[in-house]
């Protein structure tokens, strides 16, 4: 794969298969809204309306691909994902939250899942929508690294090298006791 891509570059290209070489960062192209969509959406809707003094909630996550398209190659056509969701839902309240974020890293650069800041950001969405606690910003946590040589999925698919990702993770201010029992 990497020869092959190596080659690519050589001739000018700037995507493997469905990953874009985007500014210091691997980008999957989005899909496209399948065709069941509304089925699968009315499935949903079906099961949570079957649960009654529950409440269910539903939250739609767009790729770095959309979020952060200015790091995409110039001219890459790659759909528009936020109308794709506008015709699912009138206000996306996550995406204009990530996109306001955008400069951070909120998704792994060789990999096509949000990294830890990233999901801190989503879950303070969902948190006010939902009444969880932890939806206010508040003070910063401070995130500690646990790996520093992370190369996911989108590197290994698309034989692009970039600089390995940092993995971190968010430590509680105050350690709880636990015990795990297997049975």
């Amino acid at each position: 794969i990497r020869l092959q891509t190596a080659a690519d570059r050589l001739l000018g290209k700037n995507k493997s298969g469905d990953v874009y070489l985007g500014e210091g960062q691997l980008l999957e192209e989005p899909s496209k809204l399948s065709e069941n969509v509304w089925e699968n959406l009315d499935a949903i809707g079906a099961f949570c309306r079957k649960q009654t003094g529950v409440k269910c909630y539903l939250m739609l996550v767009p790729d770095a691909a959309s979020v952060q398209r200015e790091k995409l190659p110039a001219y890459a056509p790659v759909a528009d994902q936020a109308e794709q969701l506008e015709e699912i839902r009138s206000e996306i309240p996550l995406y204009e939250m990530l996109r306001e974020h955008r400069e951070e890293s909120l998704y792994y650069r060789t990999d096509h899942h949000w990294t830890t800041l990233g999901a801190r950001y989503a879950y303070q969405s969902a948190a006010g929508q939902m009444g969880l606690p932890g939806a206010e910003n508040g003070a910063e946590k401070k995130l500690y690294p646990v790996s520093d040589s992370f190369q996911g999925t989108l590197a290994a698919r698309s034989g692009y090298r970039v600089p390995d990702d940092t993995i971190e993770v968010y430590w509680p201010d105050q350690e709880e006791e636990l015990v795990v029992t297997y049975v």
